[in-house]
């Protein structure tokens, strides 16, 4: 029960995370894949507009679905602050990284699905998720003092 412990805490804090200081990160990353996949992957702009905004929305709301149906519901998962003081993020830029990870990995899998139904290539949209959630990852910690 400690690495539900250990998972819950963690999805916990990146949920929080991706609600508040990340919530801009989907719509940096969708028109971050966007124009790679435009630039690379060659498809339409309709093509390419319409994965990078699917995979980008679905993975977001994928994720708060199941992290609120599984913790928080399940498990009963809670944040209770220990002062009612701000409490300060230890490291940002691994909050940040971590939140874009998952969003990978979530995408990477809509891509597996979509890939069974459409003629696309898996691999370079998985390595195009992979380096636009990077970048997204990247500016979004960069943007961080100016909002």
């Amino acid at each position: 029960m400690p690495i539900i412990n250990y998972l819950g805490g963690f999805l916990l804090n990146e949920w929080i995370w991706s609600l508040t200081y990340g919530f801009y990160q989907v719509p940096l990353n969708t028109i971050i894949m966007f124009v790679i996949i435009k630039w690379v992957a060659e498809l339409s702009f309709v093509r390419a507009i319409t994965i990078s905004a699917l995979a980008n929305i679905l993975s977001f709301f994928f994720f708060h679905f199941f992290f609120v149906s599984i913790f928080v519901l399940f498990f009963g998962f809670e944040y209770v602050p220990p002062t009612m003081i701000d409490q300060p993020i230890p490291n940002v830029l691994h909050t940040t990284l971590w939140l874009g990870v998952i969003y990978a990995l979530l995408q990477i899998i809509f891509f597996g699905l979509v890939s069974w139904r459409y003629k696309i290539h898996f691999g370079q949209l998985a390595w195009i998720a992979i380096i636009s959630n990077a970048f997204s990852c990247l500016i979004a910690y960069l943007l961080l003092p100016v909002i």
